[in-house]
């Protein structure tokens, strides 16, 4: 990874998806820190995912869905980091952030 892979990446953001499916992502990427032997639940280190989405229709899949797939990651000591970008030129730019509380 390099200042001009990272560049390329940003260049093929398109901001045209409809919803972000973040349980999905969520689960398939547990299951890939899993299957790396990447999840130490016992370890103070925990790995980092790193998701990059436009923050439209974060809870698509139902709010319950997402908390369900964040609980999942949480256990497998992953943590989740949103770092929200969108279209600067859209004429608005509607972000709704909903704590997330340990019970």
């Amino acid at each position: 990874f390099s200042e001009s892979s990272g560049a390329s990446i940003l260049q093929q953001f398109k901001f045209d998806q409809t919803k972000t499916r973040v349980a999905n992502l969520v689960e398939e990427m547990c299951k890939v820190f899993v299957a790396r032997g990447s999840t130490n639940t016992g370890s103070a280190v925990a790995q980092l995912l790193v998701i990059i989405p436009d923050g439209r229709n974060i809870n698509s899949e139902g709010a319950s869905t997402v908390k369900s797939a964040v609980k999942l990651a949480k256990s497998l000591n992953v943590f989740i980091l949103f770092l929200i970008i969108d279209n600067p030129m859209l004429p608005y730019i509607l972000i709704v952030v909903e704590p997330f509380r340990r019970n």
